[in-house]
């Protein structure tokens, strides 16, 4: 009996697909919760942590200090070099130090760098030893990236590299209010942000150049409203960056129509 037995009278059965779970086992949130990390560990079978994370979380705040109490003789070690959008070098850093300290689990904590950081220093490992080493996740942003199987990270040339398989997903989350009270509220809008953005001007009017400007409106009032309107400037993003961010936006041809234009698109930012 063929498949074509299965179609029914003039109904569509083109659509097909697959849905597949990742192997997040858990998802734990509430005040304090940080206290339920030992039993994380029990239930994953692992018991030498390893936490990746930014410099901000670990100088700025107590939370790191925290949840190395918490872990006790179960903390391997600490990671704190991550910086934003998650450069090869800080990777390889870390990389380096969960492997001199033979950890078999990693704990990310913070935003979307330190926690797709932890899923690249994983994908290496695995590719190095072809085991899979689990992760814990701890979000301190909204930036959502514990709940995938996909990570990006920073190339020493600039470019973003992305990897992706389901074992990259952190095998359990957890959420604790009394550490994301140490967010900065413009970090906690700004990852929201980042999220509602690719909803902006879903409605078109059919003329493309007409939509882009549309939608390029709706996002500058959405940031204002929120009051994360700010410049390259504030950023300590000097002019003499100008060209380079222009030709990294058009790929890094410097021959490109439309880098005059994009160069002035930027110094618009300042």
């Amino acid at each position: 009996m063929g498949f074509e037995s299965f179609q029914a009278g003039g109904a569509d059965s083109t659509l097909a697909g697959a849905y597949v779970t990742l192997p997040t086992t858990c998802m734990v949130y509430g005040r304090g919760f940080k206290n339920k990390l030992p039993q994380l560990l029990s239930d994953l079978g692992v018991s030498k942590a390893f936490i990746i994370t930014g410099k901000s979380l670990r100088e700025k705040t107590p939370v790191i200090a925290d949840l190395e109490n918490v872990l006790g003789r179960a903390h391997a070690g600490t990671y704190s070099g991550v910086r934003q959008h998650a450069p090869i070098a800080d990777i390889q850093a870390a990389l380096s130090q969960v492997q001199e300290t033979g950890a078999d689990v990693l704990i990310s904590v913070g935003g979307g760098s330190p926690i797709d950081s932890a899923k690249v220093v994983a994908y290496h490992i695995h590719r190095q030893t072809g085991n899979w080493i689990p992760s814990i996740a701890i979000p301190t942003t909204l930036s959502v990236a514990e709940t995938t199987g996909a990570a990006g990270y920073t190339s020493e040339d600039g470019r973003k590299i992305a990897v992706a398989d389901q074992e990259l997903a952190p095998k359990a989350i957890l959420y604790d209010g009394d550490l994301a009270l140490h967010t900065p509220m413009r970090l906690w809008l700004s990852s929201g942000i980042a999220k509602i953005l690719p909803y902006v001007g879903k409605q078109t009017t059919g003329d493309w150049k007409r939509d882009a400007h549309l939608v390029g409106d709706a996002i500058g009032e959405l940031v204002e409203d929120v009051g994360l309107k700010s410049t390259l400037t504030e950023y300590n993003v000097g002019p003499e960056e100008e060209e380079a961010i222009a030709t990294r936006a058009l790929g890094g041809d410097k021959s490109h129509p439309d880098l005059q234009a994009v160069r002035a698109m930027v110094r618009g930012y300042y």
